[in-house]
């Protein structure tokens, strides 16, 4: 989760609802929203495809969310003031979100709201509006309007250059755009900004040539990745696609698709978006994109998008080793600290990389605060530079799906479930020098396997299951409850 200011907590079903509550407004401090991702590969349906308003028709008001006023971009809300929304729990739900299944909600520094289900994105504003917006609207849907490739919906490349619309190509073309799994995750930006990460996909089986690790020749390259979405005085949005690759490598390398979750930093280093993918985690500087001119395309990636870098293990033995094999990926919680410095977490590790204004050398210098699991010799007394958890072995997965960052500088960590082990909540003490494990169900969660985590600004943990709802754990007293006036068990994420 992301380092943030306020006090809301925004919760999402699988039943098409999102629900908002915790003093998300007049009578506490303006927060900042982030994605957070979950479950890889969603289990529920979107809803018609391409079944959107295109022009962005207004609906129906759901409770604390829209008076039918037209949508209108807001200014920037200061950290730390009072916001614009009544204090209290806002439900959107399916009497106002046409789609079956809500995928991520966020807030931008207007602290506008912006609510995605898998084939659309709505606003709902302070002022009072409530829109919809789809591949009409110019979002990179894919495949999951079930619209056949072209102008609307998708994006042409001729031999990996982006084109305008359907413009003519004497050479290879791919169209680029979600897959029918549609939209991923949202990260809110500056005021009236959000950014929209999509599902992405691999052809299974496919080699580049001798070195099975080359993908460039795949026909998905361009699938997933992300959208830059901004509110237009008119009420309509202006759409800029950020795709990538690994930097200054020929092109040949494009193993990160699929945004598990995007984290925008509002405060240490304003302007910095990270991605967290299938394989690595990316730095992206929205402010310093612009459209594709000519000339390499490296160099124009160079300028503002830095892909990628990740901690790693290792197996039969340590990396660096003759023989060892690298894991890393599924990196599905991003968290800042104070300092501005990424936690990120995955499948089989964790670590901490510091925040580099160049996004080449951000990645290429191999520059990391912390990185937990490699080496590690397999459980035993105290601290062992285990991957969080205290797995039978390094490269053992610890199925972490959510770090976030507390007030007192500790770093809490989610899992679904680690090899052999029944914890499924941990906390980093840097002070220490030390991790504490927990069973969720000791925090007050009902189930064992965790689906999110985020620290409240009080210290407070909220741990969401995939069917049993959501806790509130208080570290310092010990006590937990459970989050009472969820529309449903089925929490997908916290925001």
């Amino acid at each position: 989760m992301g380092f943030r200011t306020g006090r809301r907590l925004l919760t999402l079903g699988a039943l098409a609802w999102a629900a908002v509550g915790t003093g998300c407004g007049r009578h506490s401090a303006a927060g900042s929203g982030d994605g957070s991702a979950g479950s890889g590969t969603p289990a529920g349906g979107g809803g018609p495809p391409g079944g959107g308003d295109g022009g962005g028709a207004t609906k129906p008001a759901a409770p604390c969310a829209s008076t039918g006023a037209p949508a209108a971009p807001g200014s920037r809300i200061t950290f730390g003031t009072a916001g614009p929304w009544e204090t209290g729990n806002c439900v959107y739900d399916g009497s106002t979100l046409r789609e079956g299944w809500v995928v991520d909600t966020t807030t931008d520094e207007a602290q506008n709201r912006w609510i995605a289900t898998m084939t659309a994105l709505y606003l709902a504003t302070p002022g009072g509006a409530l829109r919809r917006y789809d591949e009409r609207d110019g979002l990179h849907l894919g495949a999951a309007t079930g619209r056949s490739p072209g102008p609307v919906g998708w994006v042409k490349y001729c031999d990996n250059v982006p084109l305008v619309g359907d413009a003519p190509c004497a050479g290879h073309v791919i169209w680029g755009g979600a897959t029918q799994w549609g939209i991923f995750s949202l990260a809110g930006g500056g005021p009236n900004e959000v950014f929209v990460g999509y599902h992405g996909g691999k052809t299974p089986g496919l080699t580049c040539g001798a070195d099975p690790d080359p993908d460039w020749c795949d026909s998905l390259v361009h699938s997933g990745k992300i959208d830059r979405v901004r509110l237009n005085a008119d009420g309509s949005i202006t759409v800029d696609r950020f795709d990538y690759w690994e930097n200054d490598l020929g092109m040949q390398y494009w193993h990160n698709r699929s945004p598990f979750r995007l984290l925008y930093d509002h405060v240490a280093h304003p302007g910095t978006l990270y991605v967290a993918d299938e394989h690595g985690v990316e730095i992206t500087f929205p402010n310093r994109f612009t459209p594709y001119a000519g000339g390499s395309l490296d160099t124009w990636q160079d300028a503002y998008f830095g892909d990628h870098a990740h901690a790693l293990v290792c197996l039969p033995v340590p990396c660096g080793q003759p023989g060892s094999y690298t894991r890393a990926g599924d990196w599905r919680g991003l968290s800042l600290d104070a300092q501005g410095r990424l936690w990120h977490a995955g499948r089989w590790t964790a670590g901490l990389i510091p925040w580099n204004s160049n996004p080449v050398t951000w990645w290429t210098s191999g520059a990391f605060d912390l990185t937990f699991g490699d080496p590690y010799s397999g459980p035993g007394p105290g601290f062992r530079n285990e991957p969080v958890f205290k797995v039978p072995a390094e490269g053992d997965t610890v199925n972490l799906t959510a770090v976030s960052v507390c007030p007192d500088g500790r770093v809490w960590f989610a899992s679904a479930g680690a090899t052999s082990v029944n914890d499924t909540v941990a906390v980093w003490d840097p002070a220490a020098w030390a991790f504490k494990t927990f069973d969720a169900r000791t925090l007050g969660l009902a189930e064992q396997g965790v689906q999110d985590l985020v620290c409240l600004p009080d210290g407070r943990i909220v741990l969401a299951g995939v069917t049993s709802g959501a806790a509130v754990y208080d570290p310092a007293s010990g006590a937990s409850k459970p989050l009472a006036g969820l529309p449903s068990a089925h929490v997908h994420r916290l925001g």
